[in-house]
């Protein structure tokens, strides 16, 4: 039967010395640390890339707060509409165009302030990625360059390719 190691299961804060005990009991490492990427590590690749992620976290802030805005504006709108009819429900164009065209025009406003801020938000993020990944390529690179002949010698190229980009695109999509 399998048994699987504490320390890869999901721990609930209330179990954790359950888990400690349980493996100090049969002689097993103590660690109740899920195996995942260091944060510091993490934190390090957007060295020189907070004024870039702040430009983008406003425009989400911006997208967010316009999409927000806009049902109430176009239900202000509606209402508009519908209390601008007489009895017969017969409303004249001009009539309803003057009653409207504030809150018509502040829902254009505020699709086109979504709409640009999502933009500005997404080309942001596409351009931190890619200077990220550019960076860790050339760190990667440069620690692989330094190895001793004998590490390609036993390591084939291809290998080494491939669990480059593998790598770079396993941080990149965290």
């Amino acid at each position: 039967m399998h048994r699987s190691h504490p320390t890869t299961k999901v721990l609930h804060a209330g179990s954790r010395q359950k888990v400690k005990a349980k493996a100090k009991a049969q002689g097993e490492s103590s660690s109740t640390e899920i195996a995942r990427p260091q944060l510091r590590q993490l934190l390090a690749l957007l060295e020189g890339q907070w004024a870039l992620l702040l430009i983008g976290a406003g425009g989400v802030a911006v997208s967010s707060a316009a999409s927000s805005s806009l049902p109430q504006s176009i239900g202000r709108l509606v209402d508009l509409i519908s209390s601008s009819c007489n009895e017969s429900g017969v409303m004249k164009a001009a009539q309803l165009w003057s009653r409207c065209k504030l809150t018509a025009c502040r829902v254009l406003q505020l699709l086109c302030l979504g709409s640009v801020a999502t933009i500005i938000h997404k080309a942001v993020s596409e351009m931190v990625v890619h200077r990220v990944g550019s960076s860790l390529r050339k760190k990667l690179f440069a620690a692989i360059i330094t190895q001793p002949q004998s590490f390609f010698d036993a390591t084939p190229g291809g290998e080494l390719a491939s669990r480059l980009a593998a790598d770079v695109h396993e941080v990149l999509l965290f």
